[in-house]
């Protein structure tokens, strides 16, 4: 939850500093960096978890069927 209040306050601010109503070219920057970086950071979780979710029985089920070197 707090992930999430933390991007849409990111993306509200990025918004607004494209929109040009942030005047600190330096502070436009990093917001635009931070909110791309937040970005980047959700979609490769939830890719990560769709994976899991997808092929979680598909590898259980072969982890069951072989051996392993333990």
């Amino acid at each position: 939850m707090a992930l999430l209040i933390f991007v849409t306050y990111e993306i509200y601010h990025l918004i607004s500093k494209l929109r040009g109503n942030e005047k600190n070219v330096r502070m436009n920057n990093f917001g635009i960096a931070l909110t791309v970086l937040g970005g980047v950071y959700c979609s490769v979780r939830f890719t990560d978890f769709a994976m899991i979710m997808l092929y979680y029985d598909k590898r259980r089920k072969w982890a069951d069927n072989h051996e392993s070197l333990f």
